[in-house]
């Protein structure tokens, strides 16, 4: 190969770089102002969203986490473990927060500004869009909260006084939508340490539910 072909094929290989990093960068910019728009939204929804593969969103979310632009969360949501993402300094990320997708609903018109939260037991809460005369009876405690909106999504602060009996900040919850109704059932991990048999401090976990 001649010297000029050969410096030809390398600026066609650079050319071809550069704009895969281009075409990288453009992916990237859409995928975070979607994250940006609906803050804890899964690589599912922005897949769909977007009408990109799963491959492709995967791909630009490793992109973005390694430039420290949005944060990962894992949370157990219908009996799966589901990854919301953030943008970075996002400052509702550990707050006590239930998010789940108005898709899910059958009547998201229902969900106007006001919801109502109800500690059916020790485990399960439960949030409706108006007052549940079936939960008000058995109810252990219920609470009026605000419904905030993003795009596609509805989130509901959950109250200081039910977070603290749940121990909202050491649980997982598993989210189930039903019509228009959502079930809550969360399950609390205490770390705890205990002496190992080498003498070592071991960190075990003690689940209760």
């Amino acid at each position: 190969m001649s010297p000029a072909s050969t410096t030809h094929s390398q600026e066609r290989i650079r050319a071809a770089t550069a704009a895969r990093l281009q075409m990288g960068l453009n992916t990237d910019s859409v995928i975070l102002n979607k994250i940006k728009e609906n803050p804890g939204i899964s690589t599912y929804h922005i897949a769909k969203i977007l009408h990109f593969s799963i491959g492709r969103v995967d791909g630009s979310i490793s992109r973005l986490q390694e430039r420290k632009e949005i944060n990962l969360q894992y949370v157990l949501r219908e009996g799966r473990m589901i990854k919301e993402i953030y943008p970075k300094g996002f400052t509702q990320q550990e707050a006590e927060v239930v998010r789940f997708d108005k898709e899910l609903l059958e009547s998201p018109d229902k969900w106007k500004k006001k919801a109502y939260i109800y500690a059916l037991d020790r485990i399960t809460l439960g949030i409706a869009p108006t007052k549940s005369d079936e939960w008000e009876m058995k109810a252990l405690a219920k609470e009026d909260v605000e419904v905030q909106e993003s795009k596609d999504q509805l989130l509901i602060r959950i109250p200081p006084r039910l977070a603290d009996f749940y121990i909202w900040k050491n649980s997982t919850s598993d989210l189930a939508i039903i019509g228009d109704l959502a079930l809550l059932t969360l399950k609390t991990s205490i770390p705890i340490h205990t002496p190992a048999k080498d003498e070592r401090a071991e960190l075990e976990t003690l689940t209760t539910s």
